[in-house]
């Protein structure tokens, strides 16, 4: 015979405390995830002066190396690079797109980071996109304007003869399937 809730607080059911749910464990494991990638991110990048935006769009940023995964422009954030620096070097390459204001990028920047660490058969780099001077996702900085980025995180991959392979959109699923083959993604 029930006759409704027990409101009295005799009950053995109420003496039990309540466990975590599927909505506080989801939202403690993202929780842990994001601080996770901001570790990594804040400790993977290189340490350093940064020169300051110059505006000249011809000037360019030597490739800085952490962990196999190089980062283009890490000396002069927004700044164009030398793709010839990276690419045509008997090894396929993936260039990656990155901006610190963009949310999305900051769940991909791991998985690409472990990425370059598991594949030694490609050449992975990280560009930045935003200019220091610029406060927010920066698509007319001069790397940006290089390689026709509209969107971001973006990838462009060039085959190991340094010929282009997929760019943007066309490269995503290319990407996913070389983290899915890696076991970075699933």
């Amino acid at each position: 015979m029930n006759a409704g809730p027990n409101l009295s607080g005799n009950s053995k059911n109420s003496a039990k405390k309540k466990g975590l749910g599927t909505v506080e464990y989801t939202a403690i494991f993202l929780l842990i995830a994001v601080l996770g990638a901001l570790a990594v991110i804040s400790f993977a990048r290189p340490r350093g002066t940064r020169a300051r935006d110059s505006g000249a769009s011809a000037q360019t940023s030597p490739p800085v190396e952490t962990s196999r995964l190089l980062y283009a422009n890490a000396e002069t954030p927004g700044m164009r690079i030398k793709k010839a620096d990276f690419i045509g070097n008997g090894k396929p390459t993936i260039f990656y797109f990155h901006s610190k204001h963009c949310q999305y990028c900051d769940g991909m920047t791991p998985l690409v980071e472990r990425l370059a660490q598991v594949d030694s058969s490609r050449t992975i780099v990280q560009v930045e996109l935003d200019r220091q001077t610029y406060d927010g996702i920066d698509y007319h900085s001069p790397v940006g304007e290089q390689f026709d980025i509209h969107s971001v995180p973006s990838f462009a991959v060039y085959d190991a003869n340094g010929q282009l392979l997929a760019q943007g959109k066309e490269a995503k699923p290319l990407v996913r399937q070389i983290m899915f083959e890696k076991k970075v993604a699933n």
